[in-house]
């Protein structure tokens, strides 16, 4: 059956569609074992017709049908015409279209019918004639031929059909070139006009029952004569008939799934017609009817296809890997395979689509592995597997130098260093294998893309002043490049980390102008905001960003410039200007969760009204929410989204007059009231850290889980990412929470909680038992300048515990010293260095030393309410028994 035209595009089909065609042996005699003396003609012998026509017999039992043909019409045209002479046309015929002269044998069956008209064997020449039609692909004739044979149904005598099951063998024979000829509305009413299973058995049995009663007659008639008479030849013909035409039933009540290839035929038509809904009738059918039978393979095959022109992709994805586990070893199972790794990217389930890619590559051949190589290569490109992309592209390469994809496989293969954030040596490698790219494809479609990457190594390099010739060089060589905001974008990165802010702001507006993609203008405008602000160039940031707005008014981006306006008009002293500028334009997106820029403008709203200062006297303020809620005219049936905003706009007022528990409650009352399939990101965000830090962790996992699903390309999955590693370390699974904390960093990059995931990390590995990289991230974390504060307390605390670990006691209480001393701002810390402090003392046999520590520790009264001090008191209780 031809190859369905919804099957993968471009890939080897290593299996058929359908399976094979009914294999039966034909009824009927194909020879005559002699011939009757009566029929010579002119002085021939009989001695000598007896041993040409014995010549021609055994030349054709052994496959030499041409001889047989030249000696079987030397015996035509040397006897005289006779019905005994019957089987050697058909003969003749058969050897035609046995040996592929498909023309031959149809002038051939032709030939015999004209002669023959009513002969014993009219139906197999009709079948014979219908396979040399469709052999020649004259399917009109063909057509007609199989009508000739199912008129036959009824037929009784000699001249029925002894096999019905051939008959169908035909039909499916012209229905599969009806396909390959794209004419699907006559393959299918063809089909659909072909006997079932049940029927061809009870036509079968009838037609036994009268061939049995004609040999009966016909053994009544010869009694006596041999087998080198006409009526002895007739009669042993009859029994050979009625033999095979019960071989051919007992096969087909031996074989319960017989109606398979009819059915799916039947169910191919319909997909070539545009009507997968019917086809997948058909399709469950087999799978439920034959749920023993091999051939379902090509039932579930067709499934997936119809399922997947229906666009139920899951449902598709899910059936790929029924027929994956079902049929491991099917010559089917690497073009499924290959089918459900397509579908798994197009649902963007990348985890799956590898597994499935795997499974194509391990056994598939010619185009199909090829294509399936370069797809498993760009899948783990997408997973970030940057080893395991980097060897699928370079085996493409090895194995497919000329290959369509090859640039692109070895380019990818380059860049696998650049983007291995986790390699410190990547921008050397980088540099080195882009280069090396470069030299061997000077031709190649992505030399922009390398070029620009080697400056960036430039730069990471701080080689600044030859990542300034790089860029130029660059814009030089590609000064029509789609990449060149890119470029001016790195330009400026360069020039502001040298110092040269007023170059970089001109780079930066640059790469805004040339560019068309609102990534790029998002973050080169950001960079001339903090410029421009860092400069208190109050007049330009205004200018820069209402030129902006008036440029591109319906930009999913002009919220973020009216933000950068209103910075610049507070800034410069017109703070009630600058708010109400702000509360005229948030309104229209309050109810909008996808644009993260409205909690921008709140909290700048919030931030511009806790500068202003309440005259004494004068009577209490409304509620921050309230004061919101009447200038934006909030109704009080409005969506859950904006009264959430409207509440986060309080609890950062709050934030900014310090106010920090009524900020904490405001964030916290937005989990609580608030269900999170209504919530922004960034509210999600707040709001599920606020859940957990409250001890409410189901519900905050509910916030965690929704902001990743409902929100996968947001800046602030990180907190998603880390909240996941708190709540799996909260229930002891450190595996799962270093899983997540790397998550954070490795697809997010924590724009928001770089430290909360490198924390989370160390605290992993160290619950892991995995000191030596717990040392390294906790020394990480004590030393960052930037990360000053709880975190620095919280490492200097675990390097002590590391050291405890590892016998090293003294080192311990140095660390821990190191927090009760410097960090005392973070009780917890400092009651847990204090009381592992007194502990290490102890088990060094120190106990004057112990006892001291315990004494200061009681005496600090912040560390009353904290646990460890009653374990303190006990301790110090049973050093010093005095002690009260």
């Amino acid at each position: 059956m031809p190859k369905s035209r919804h099957a993968l595009s471009g890939t080897h089909n290593t299996g058929r569609a359908c399976p094979g065609k009914i294999r039966l042996r034909t009824a009927g005699v194909l020879l005559i074992t002699s011939i009757s003396l009566g029929t010579l003609s002119g002085q021939t012998t009989a001695a000598a017709l007896e041993t040409t026509f014995n010549q021609g017999a055994d030349a054709y039992n052994k496959g030499d049908y041409a001889r047989s043909i030249t000696l079987f019409e030397q015996v035509l045209k040397q006897a005289k015409p006779s019905p005994a002479l019957e089987s050697i046309y058909f003969t003749i015929a058969q050897a035609r279209l046995l040996m592929g002269d498909h023309n031959g044998a149809i002038e051939a069956f032709r030939t015999y019918l004209r002669l023959y008209p009513n002969g014993a064997q009219l139906n197999d020449a009709r079948a014979g004639l219908t396979k040399a039609f469709i052999a020649t692909k004259r399917m009109p004739e063909a057509l007609a031929a199989i009508d000739s044979l199912r008129n036959l149904r009824e037929r009784s005598g000699s001249q029925g059909i002894d096999n019905y099951a051939s008959v169908l063998d035909l039909t499916l024979s012209i229905t599969d070139s009806l396909l390959a000829d794209k004419k699907p509305a006559q393959a299918l009413e063809l089909v659909q006009a072909a006997l079932f299973r049940d029927e061809i058995i009870e036509a079968q049995r009838r037609r036994i029952g009268q061939l049995e009663r004609l040999y009966k007659l016909t053994l009544a008639t010869s009694a006596g004569t041999g087998a080198d008479s006409v009526i002895g030849a007739n009669r042993d013909a009859l029994a050979t008939r009625v033999k095979n035409a019960q071989d051919a039933l007992k096969f087909i009540e031996e074989k319960t799934d017989f109606d398979i290839p009819r059915l799916l035929r039947q169910a191919q038509c319909y997909m070539e017609l545009d009507r997968p809904w019917e086809a997948t009738v058909v399709y469950n059918e087999i799978l439920s009817q034959f749920p023993e039978s091999p051939d379902r393979a090509y039932a579930l095959r067709g499934l997936i296809f119809a399922r997947q022109m229906v666009n139920k992709l899951a449902e598709a994805q899910s059936l790929c890997q029924r027929f994956i586990d079902q049929f491991p070893t099917s010559p089917l199972a690497p073009e499924i395979a290959a089918i459900g790794g397509q579908i798994s990217s197009q649902l963007q389930d990348d985890k799956n689509a590898e597994a499935f890619f795997g499974v194509a590559v391990t056994g598939s051949q010619g185009d199909m592995l090829e294509r399936v190589i370069f797809q498993l290569g760009g899948t783990r490109f997408s997973l970030s597997d940057w080893a395991g992309a980097r060897a699928m592209f370079d085996r493409y390469v090895r194995d497919y130098p000329k290959g369509q994809w090859a640039d692109n496989a070895a380019y990818r293969s380059a860049i696998t260093w650049f983007l291995d954030i986790a390699d410190v040596e990547r921008y050397t490698k980088a540099e080195k294998s882009i280069q090396a790219f470069i030299d061997t494809h000077p031709s190649s479609e992505y030399l922009a893309d390398a070029y620009y990457r080697l400056a960036v190594c430039k730069f990471a390099y701080q080689e600044y002043k030859a990542a300034l010739t790089a860029c130029a060089e660059w814009q030089k060589r590609f000064p029509e490049n789609s990449l060149l905001p890119e470029v001016l974008s790195l330009q400026g990165d360069v020039q502001k980390t040298m110092g040269d802010t007023d170059a970089a702001t001109e780079s930066y507006l640059g790469a805004t102008a040339a560019s068309s993609s609102d990534d790029v203008i998002s973050y080169a405008l950001n960079e001339v905001g903090r410029l421009l602000e860092q400069k208190r160039d109050w007049a330009r940031l205004d200018s820069v960003f209402s030129g902006q707005i008036e440029r591109q008014p319906d930009s999913k981006l002009a919220l973020g410039w009216y933000y950068w306006v209103a910075r610049a008009k507070a800034r410069a002293g017109q703070i009630d200007e600058s708010w109400n500028f702000l509360a005229d334009h948030v309104g229209v997106q309050l109810d909008n969760p996808a644009n993260e820029d409205v909690e921008k403008i709140i909290e700048l709203m919030a931030q511009i009204r806790s500068r202003q200062r309440t005259p004494e006297g004068a009577p209490p303020a409304p509620l921050p929410s309230v004061q919101l809620g009447e200038r934006l005219h909030i109704a009080d049936d409005a969506s859950p989204l904006i009264k959430a905003r409207v509440l986060y706009y309080q609890a950062r007022v709050f934030g900014f007059t310090r106010k920090q528990a009524q900020a904490d409650a405001s964030i916290l009352s937005i989990g609580t009231q608030t269900p999170p399939e209504s919530l922004s990101a960034p509210l999600l965000a707040v709001s599920g850290e606020a859940l957990f830090k409250s001890g409410n962790t189901e519900r905050a996992e509910l916030f965690f889980n929704a902001l990743l699903e409902r929100f996968p390309n947001s800046d602030y999955r990180d907190f998603a990412y880390v909240g996941q590693g708190d709540l799996a370390l909260t229930k002891n699974d450190a595996q799962a929470a270093l899983a997540h904390y790397t998550d954070a960093i490795k697809k997010t990059g924590a724009p928001h909680r770089q430290r909360e995931a490198t924390v989370g990390q160390a605290r992993s590995q160290f619950a892991l038992g995995n000191f030596a990289e717990a040392t390294k991230l906790f020394e990480l974390i004590a030393g960052a300048k930037e990360w000053r504060g709880e975190a620095t307390a919280l490492s200097l605390f675990y390097l002590g515990e590391i050291a405890v670990k590892q016998g090293d006691l003294p080192k311990g209480i140095i660390f821990y010293q190191r927090v009760f001393v410097s960090h005392v701002r973070y009780p917890e810390w400092v009651a847990k260095s204090y009381l592992a402090s007194g502990q290490a003392f102890e088990s060094l046999g120190k106990k004057p030393e112990a006892a001291k520590t315990y004494h200061e520790m009681l005496r600090n009264e912040r560390l009353a309410d904290q646990p460890q001090t009653a374990v303190a008191r006990t301790r110090l209780k049973a050093l010093d028994p005095s002690s009260s």
